[in-house]
């Protein structure tokens, strides 16, 4: 857990200090006894921080980049959803699957993964100002596509889909 605190701070203070002062820091809304709080204040005391019970979809929608750290739901909520997104975290702490490495190469590819702190930290300084346009190039695009319809597609009529897929297996 403390590696993983080191490498939020390392994105964040790889960062130049104009994104620096815009931007804002999720935390669990369950600390456990860490304190997280208080550890960002005392390595940036003007940061601010979200305390985890603010509306996820209200924040992924109205930020201009969001960046997800760990292997989880969020960021492919926001994949599916077509939100700016950046992905960074150590593959060593926390490793993929074999067959899911393709589609994360893809998204490394387009600059949407990365597996270094200071990686996206320098992705985000270099797009801050373009993001959109960033984000709507074709090669972006397509790998988030390709992605999410491996691990997070979105159907218009999910309810007539699964039913018919229950139907299919109905003896």
């Amino acid at each position: 857990m403390i590696q993983r605190f080191e490498e939020h701070f390392l994105f964040v203070k790889s960062l130049p200090k104009t994104i620096q002062n815009q931007i804002t820091v999720r935390l669990h809304r369950n600390e456990y006894g860490w304190y997280i709080d208080k550890r960002w204040k005392d390595q940036f005391s003007d940061i601010v921080l979200d305390d985890g019970t603010s509306n996820m979809d209200h924040l992924m929608r109205n930020s201009r980049i969001f960046v997800y750290t760990y292997n989880s739901t969020g960021y492919l909520e926001s994949l599916s959803w077509n939100i700016p997104t950046l992905i960074f975290w150590n593959l060593d702490s926390s490793p993929l699957r074999d067959d899911a490495m393709p589609y994360y190469n893809r998204l490394k590819e387009a600059g949407i993964f990365h597996q270094t702190p200071q990686s996206a930290a320098a992705k985000v300084a270099e797009i801050w100002d373009v993001v959109p346009t960033w984000w709507n190039q074709q090669e972006i695009q397509e790998a988030r596509e390709l992605f999410c319809y491996r691990f997070a597609r979105t159907i218009s009529n999910p309810t007539t889909v699964l039913k018919s897929i229950l139907l299919s297996i109905k003896e």
